[in-house]
């Protein structure tokens, strides 16, 4: 059982060394730019409560190409947050009418 739960903990660590939170603010692009060398993925995150969160995406996802991240060489995921909130700005037909136009 120990033995389990140090592999736990040292896959958490690995996984949580490379996150970076940066809340859109363009004060930090300076600093993004670093993280976008040689990821193996991103995760994009929007408030489902916030309409503009969601439409924030685009500029994410055009930004994360600008440093060479792409669909053929990155896992790129979206995940809307705080899905337990009303009112939504965000439905699932927003989401999915608009995912073809996030993964290309």
């Amino acid at each position: 059982f120990d033995e389990c739960i140090t592999d736990y903990l040292r896959i958490v660590r690995t996984l949580t060394q490379g996150f970076l939170f940066s809340e859109g603010d363009s004060n930090y692009s300076e600093v993004r730019n670093e993280f976008y060398d040689n990821v193996d993925g991103v995760i994009f995150m929007y408030d489902v409560t916030n309409k503009e969160s969601f439409t924030a995406l685009r500029s994410w996802l055009k930004e994360a190409g600008k440093y060479g991240v792409s669909h053929s060489n990155a896992t790129i995921a979206v995940v809307g947050n705080k899905i337990d909130q009303y009112p939504r700005a965000v439905t699932e037909n927003d989401v999915s009418m608009n995912a073809r136009c996030l993964a290309t």
